[in-house]
C-alpha cells in the first residue's frame, strides 16, 4: 500500500480548456501526425475504432477504452476509414504543473469501462455545461473534470493509495519526541521550536 501526504492535494487544481463529443462519418479523416500536446488529454471511445501511438507504443481505441495522454507525451493517431468514428474528450491542465503527484502515480494511458456507465454520464453533462456561461455552470464543469480525474486513477490502480493527514503526521512525529526525551523538561515553548509551531497550538 502507498502512502501520499495530503500536502500533495493543498494546491490542487484542474482547468479544462475545450471538450465535448466529436463525431465523424466513415469516409471522414481524423487524425494527427506525432506531437506533443501542451495540457493532458482524455479521449473515450464510443463507436468505431483508431489506432493510437503514445510515446512509441501502439494502441487500438475501441469502444469502452478510456485514454489518459499526459501533457507532453508524444503521440500521433488516425481512424479506421471502415466505419464511423466517436468519443467524449477534454485538454485540460493539472495545477501546478510542477506538481510531481501524477508522474509519481504511473497512470496507465488507459482503461477500459463501459460506454454507458456513470463516466459516460459525467462526460454527457461536461458536454451539456461546458459553453454556459453561469457560475453554478462553471463551478459544476471544474467539479466534474476533478471527479472524472478521481475516476480515472480509481479504475486504473489496483491497489490501495492512501492520503495521510500532514496534522496526524505531525502529532506521531512529536508523540516520539516525547517519548524519546521522556527525562528532559519539554514545556509547550521547547517542543514548540522544535517542530516550528506556535506554542498555543
Amino acid at each position: 500500500m502507498r502512502i501520499l501526504n495530503d500536502l500533495h492535494f493543498a494546491n490542487l487544481n484542474a482547468h479544462c480548456h475545450a471538450g465535448g463529443f466529436f463525431r465523424i462519418g466513415a469516409e471522414g479523416i481524423w487524425e494527427c501526425y506525432p506531437h506533443r500536446f501542451q495540457q493532458n488529454k482524455f479521449y473515450f471511445v464510443q463507436e468505431g475504432s483508431f489506432r493510437i501511438t503514445i510515446e512509441n507504443r501502439v494502441y487500438e481505441g475501441v469502444p469502452g477504452r478510456w485514454f489518459f495522454i499526459p501533457a507532453g507525451a508524444a503521440h500521433e493517431y488516425a481512424k479506421d476509414m471502415s466505419s464511423a468514428y466517436a468519443h467524449y474528450w477534454m485538454h485540460f491542465d493539472l495545477l501546478p504543473r510542477e506538481m510531481e503527484l501524477f508522474q509519481s502515480l504511473q497512470l496507465p494511458y488507459y482503461v477500459d469501462i463501459p460506454t454507458d456507465g456513470e463516466v459516460a454520464a459525467k462526460f454527457r453533462e461536461y458536454t451539456s455545461l461546458r459553453n454556459r456561461t453561469a457560475l453554478h455552470d462553471k463551478i459544476r464543469v471544474k467539479a466534474l473534470l476533478l471527479e472524472l480525474i478521481a475516476d480515472y486513477v480509481q479504475v486504473s490502480l489496483p491497489e490501495d493509495i492512501n492520503v495521510s493527514s500532514q496534522s496526524e503526521s505531525l502529532i506521531g512525529d512529536v508523540l516520539e519526541y516525547i517519548h524519546s526525551h521522556i527525562r528532559e523538561d519539554l514545556s509547550n515553548t521547547v517542543l514548540a521550536d522544535g517542530f516550528h509551531m506556535h506554542p498555543n497550538h
